[in-house]
C-alpha cells in the first residue's frame, strides 16, 4: 500500500510525534472513504493492525473490480457461434412465422 509508505515518510520527515492513536486517526482520515468506512468495522490495537486490514480490503476490492471487469466485458456469443441476422430473418420467413398467428 503506497499511501502508507508515504504517510509515514512525511510524518517522519515532518518530524510530527504523535500518539499511536492519533497516528491511526490521521491514517483512516486520509484513506478513501469507501475503504476506510469498512476498516473501521473491526477493532485493531496498533498500527500494523490497522495497515494490515486496509490492505486486506484493498486487495479484496481489486480482485471483486477484476472478476466484475470480466464478467461484464465477456460477451455473451462468441462470435463464431452468435447467428448472423440474415440467417435468423431467413428462419423467420421460411418457418412462416408471425406474431399475428401466435397465442401468448
Amino acid at each position: 500500500m503506497e499511501y502508507h509508505k508515504k504517510f509515514l515518510y512525511l510524518m517522519d520527515m515532518a518530524n510530527i510525534k504523535r500518539s499511536s492513536k492519533v497516528l491511526m486517526d490521521q491514517f483512516l482520515f486520509g484513506l478513501r472513504e469507501e475503504l476506510a468506512d469498512k476498516v473501521q468495522r473491526y477493532r485493531y490495537a496498533t498500527m500494523e493492525d490497522l495497515v494490515k486490514l486496509a490492505i486486506d480490503y484493498e486487495q479484496v476490492q481489486q480482485m471483486i473490480d477484476r472478476h466484475n471487469k470480466r464478467i461484464f466485458s465477456t460477451p455473451i456469443f462468441h462470435s463464431s457461434s452468435k447467428p448472423e441476422m440474415e440467417e435468423l430473418v431467413e428462419y423467420a420467413v421460411e418457418g412462416d412465422v408471425s406474431l399475428e398467428d401466435s397465442k401468448v
